[in-house]
């Protein structure tokens, strides 16, 4: 029954209430939560309407409730009250609980009574099933209090049984969750109307299998400690102790990055691969580029894991430098143009390696004394010959060596790239990742969010950052176009 503040303050004031109000504020005092489930969605931008979840209790359940309370209602109300409260301590974490309960034979159908109850794990359960029972007594005593003088927005849990409350309406109770239970003949059914704009279906049948499983155990061990007694069900425990720990998965362990890139080149030779800006490459074009390179690196001697050094601003060079420099049996590693120079200095010192590729002004800004190649113009630093001046790659082929693919002399548990931590807690550290565990990750993604030729990957990241990897490889094994977005322009929203 819902009050307008004049009428309400005006009952209040009559002193028609004043035991049960003292009662009450002591009752309700301190920290309460709102809520006792977790709420999954937003209520604010969803339509406020409700679905159900109905359940019985198993038959020998059932059996033992009725026997445990020598078939009264009001004892198998507390039993199913008792196991209710507790999983609400369990999912909110809080030791005080409350919830709405109907006033027992009341003419006025739509007051009720809150229930308050403050949990103690270290109890067993037939010592909490008797507080919880002697709580309901002094809640009851006290039922004179209108349920509306109270905060409707704590009014959120109702839990009734219908064969006890059958003239309670629930029609002016915003509740989130209403439990409704029945005794019908040899069982116990269960239903649970929730507000759909906060949980979901599938939350709403786990919380009816954690009723059901807490008292399963409790009722045929009463002597067992809360703490104890689990509310999962055997099912979720496996799920989460075998299921979550059962990683393994086909995949194509033996194949390495550039491997599975050729075989996406024969699959859609004149597709774009990847874009920057007017700019484009098809997935043949990129793997011209990178088997061209690729030999020029074979020929300098680059062996499995060697690590070349890689420094360019984001570009479509980014990706043909490091296809190269896999395909050539080496491991990339990323020198960002923004770093310090000392920082470079030392990670090219640290990283032993003897090759740059690099791209255009850069060349001459790198503080590096080994060999330097500019992806460009596909030149080693200083070498003027007529090669560089030209100005489409895709253009000459001839001049530039051969464009098939390279034999493979990696494997997958060589080396695909390393990259340097911030030195936040001293020095950068190099991480060296394998081939195999990138196509174990990118092979994962596939499976969970499933590119297409109709998509098209961002690359917005520093390819200093681990993050990057994901975006400069997986498009361009699936078919689908990456677009590399101009350096600075990942700032502006």
């Amino acid at each position: 029954m819902k009050l307008d503040p004049y009428t309400r303050n005006k009952l209040i004031s009559s002193g028609n209430f004043d035991k049960e109000k003292q009662f009450w504020e002591h009752q309700l005092s301190g920290d309460v939560p709102k809520s006792f489930f977790p709420e999954q969605y937003d209520s604010r931008y969803e339509e406020d309407c409700t679905d159900g979840v109905t359940y019985s209790f198993p038959s020998e359940l059932s059996h033992q409730i009725k026997k445990l309370c020598n078939n009264s209602e009001l004892g198998i109300f507390t039993v199913i009250y008792s196991a209710l409260l507790y999983i609400m301590h369990k999912y909110s974490g809080h030791p005080d609980i409350l919830a709405v309960s109907p006033i027992i034979n009341k003419s006025n159908m739509n007051d009720g009574v809150i229930i308050k109850q403050n949990i103690n794990d270290s109890l067993s359960y037939k010592e909490y099933l008797l507080l919880v029972k002697d709580t309901i007594r002094q809640s009851y005593q006290h039922e004179n209090y209108p349920l509306c003088f109270f905060d409707e927005s704590s009014i959120n849990t109702l839990v009734l049984l219908e064969n006890l409350h059958q003239r309670f309406s629930t029609e002016d109770i915003n509740f989130n969750i209403l439990f409704s239970f029945c005794i019908d003949h040899d069982s116990i059914k269960g239903s649970i109307r929730y507000k759909t704009c906060l949980y979901k279906k599938h939350s709403i049948k786990q919380i009816a299998d954690h009723i059901t499983n807490f008292m399963e155990i409790s009722i045929l061990a009463p002597d067992t400690l809360l703490r104890d007694i689990p509310i999962m069900t055997k099912a979720e425990r496996t799920s989460i102790t075998v299921g979550f720990n059962d990683s393994e998965a086909d995949y194509p362990s033996d194949a390495t990055i550039h491997q599975l890139f050729e075989s996406q080149v024969q699959r859609t030779p004149d597709a774009v691969a990847v874009a920057f800006g007017e700019r484009e490459l098809t997935y043949g074009q990129l793997n011209a580029r990178a088997n061209r390179i690729a030999r020029v690196l074979r020929e300098k001697g680059v062996q499995p894991d060697e690590i070349v050094g890689i420094s360019m601003h984001r570009s479509l060079e980014i990706i043909v430098g490091i296809m190269a420099i896999l395909k050539a049996g080496g491991a990339y590693v990323p020198l960002d143009p923004s770093y310090p120079q000392e920082r470079i200095h030392y990670m090219l010192q640290d990283s032993g390696a003897r090759i740059v590729l690099t791209a255009g002004p850069l060349t001459g800004e790198l503080p590096f004394e080994g060999n330097l190649f500019d992806v460009e113009t596909e030149q080693w630093s200083g070498d003027d010959s007529d090669v560089s001046k030209q100005t489409d790659r895709n253009e000459a082929p001839a001049l530039c060596g051969d464009e098939t693919d390279l034999e493979p002399i990696t494997d997958s548990h060589h080396l695909a790239y390393v990259i340097y931590t911030s030195g936040s807690t001293g020095v950068p550290k190099g991480v060296p990742i394998e081939h195999h565990s990138v196509v174990n990750r990118l092979n994962w993604m596939q499976k969970a969010y499933p590119l297409t030729a109709e998509d098209v990957i961002l690359q917005k990241t520093s390819f200093s950052f681990d993050v990057s990897v994901w975006e400069l490889f997986w498009g361009t094994l699936q078919g689908a176009k990456t677009y590399y977005l101009a350096p600075g322009e990942e700032k502006d929203p």
